[in-house]
């Protein structure tokens, strides 16, 4: 089943209808989707969607790739979790691809869309087992993964530019972030407010209160 919180699927296939399929499927199983048919417009999207994990196919008849659209993403988003969607993911898998960490999947060997949701929804599983799950009840629900670590670290008092350290993102990507978890919170354009504050007032609300780490 899927989890509360709001997990985000970047999608890029250039099979149509095999795209439109995975998206279906997966939307009906609780994941927003941002689904492209190359790497050049997932790039142009990625910024502003926050994924929690990348589903693509390796070989997307143009460059990038998709091993090296994982790298590019990877390089600005240390956490994202990455699927590779492939007919031959053993040789994908052996071939020495620079993300040892990636999940692939053969395409052929997923007798259902049950099978491709529980896959890829383990996978981010295990790519974020650090970071608590809201509740439904919980306005932190909309929040992505990364969205959420980076509202833990506000919540223990971290800076942004200690949080890009702690993350291993650009302060520019942590700022970007600080202000689309503001949005998504609806503490954005409210002058008389503090939405840092008020975001972590949401966090200790629902997790409780987050003891500074000296790391």
């Amino acid at each position: 089943m899927p989890a509360a919180w709001s997990r985000r699927v970047l999608l890029v296939e250039d099979q149509k209808i095999l795209r439109l399929l995975v998206a279906q499927a997966l939307r009906e199983a609780g994941f927003e989707v941002s689904d492209h048919a190359d790497a050049s417009s997932a790039l142009a999207s990625a910024e502003d969607f926050d994924a929690d994990v990348l589903v693509t196919d390796i070989d997307l008849g143009s460059r990038p790739d998709g091993t090296q659209l994982a790298a590019i993403l990877r390089a600005n988003q240390p956490d994202l979790v990455v699927v590779f969607l492939t007919n031959y993911p053993r040789a994908a898998a052996q071939r020495g691809d620079p993300l040892p960490d990636a999940t692939y999947l053969g395409k052929d060997a997923l007798g259902s869309a049950d099978e491709l949701v529980a896959a890829i929804d383990a996978a981010v599983r295990t790519g974020h087992t650090d970071t608590p799950e809201p509740d439904e009840s919980s306005p932190l629900t909309g929040l992505s993964r990364g969205q959420l670590e980076v509202l833990a670290l506000m919540a223990e008092g971290h800076s942004n530019d200690e949080i890009a350290r702690r993350t291993g993102r650009t302060t520019r990507a942590v700022e970007r972030l600080v202000a689309r978890t503001f949005e998504r919170l609806g503490l954005a354009n409210q002058p008389s407010t503090n939405p840092r504050v008020l975001a972590v007032q949401l966090y200790t609300a629902t997790f409780g209160p987050r003891r500074p780490d000296a790391g």
